[in-house]
């Protein structure tokens, strides 16, 4: 079941709850080993694109049948890992040290190689406050995936996302120092504004 907290908790292939890589949730978190089968000889892994996963499902006269295997191919096309049930438990192989987790909350399924989540892209932050507009949100979201990969990227997305928020809260957003000192007129706490002051510097120096 979904947590109730602010208290925003790493995930961590030692726990059992903790905040989605997906949708931040704190939440229960179910776990899955991996179990694989060779592919046939010489092929190559399957792989749909939109346009031929309509071509796979073309000639099929029944509409369930044919719904079901679209829906299917679909998300074959979307690239993104997804579970499937079979009517067999029989595996040749046990892939260890690779795990599955999915959230109760969204379902959606997150991929760990040792104790390293290796899909999605997440870094230890806290969510994205609710009350940010949407745009920021979005922003904050991709500076926390790219930080590690391009620290100076990340540095020039929080700037935007600063310049949002104070836009949204009834700045000009044509100049962040201005419009943080508005805040601060409006009884902005003084660590909120150096915080906001160091991004803003890193940010400008980009």
């Amino acid at each position: 079941m979904a947590l109730v907290s602010s208290t925003y908790r790493s995930p961590s292939i030692e726990d059992t709850a903790f905040n989605c890589p997906h949708c931040g949730v704190l939440t229960t978190q179910f776990w899955f080993a991996v179990n694989v089968q060779r592919a046939e000889q010489n092929a190559v892994p399957l792989r749909f694109t939109p346009e031929k996963a309509e071509v796979f499902v073309d000639g099929i006269e029944d509409a369930k049948i044919k719904a079901k295997l679209l829906s299917w191919a679909l998300r074959m096309a979307d690239g993104v890992p997804f579970l499937e049930k079979k009517s067999s438990d029989y595996y040749t192989n046990i892939l260890y040290n690779v795990n599955l987790s999915r959230c109760y909350n969204c379902n959606d399924l997150a991929l760990w190689i040792g104790q390293r989540l290796v899909y999605p892209d997440r870094l230890d932050i806290v969510p994205p406050n609710e009350d940010m507009p949407e745009e920021a949100k979005r922003d904050y979201r991709e500076a926390a995936a790219i930080v590690d990969r391009s620290p100076r990227g990340a540095a020039a997305l929080l700037r935007l996302v600063i310049q949002r928020i104070c836009l949204d809260l009834g700045g000009t957003g044509k100049s962040i120092n201005d419009d943080v000192a508005l805040l601060v007129k409006k009884g902005l706490d003084a660590k909120i504004q150096q915080a906001l002051d160091i991004v803003r510097v890193v940010g400008n120096s980009i």
